[in-house]
């Protein structure tokens, strides 16, 4: 899920269930209108198994357009 906070409360602007592995390949996430806020949080619910030095969740960047 990716989230924005109105002053409130955490809306949902991205749900994804069961998103598969992109692997290395930037995922882009948009939404119209764009939101003004001061807060965005992600959150992963349900991550793989994997070997305990490779990643679970990897964010490189959030970018505001």
């Amino acid at each position: 899920q990716i989230q924005v906070w109105d002053g409130a409360r955490w809306i949902d602007r991205v749900v994804r269930t069961d998103y598969a592995n992109p692997g290395a390949t930037p995922q882009d996430f948009t939404w119209s209108p764009p939101d003004v806020t001061t807060k965005v949080r992600v959150l992963a619910t349900k991550l793989p198994r994997v070997d305990l030095a490779g990643p679970r969740l990897q964010l490189a960047e959030i970018v505001a357009r």
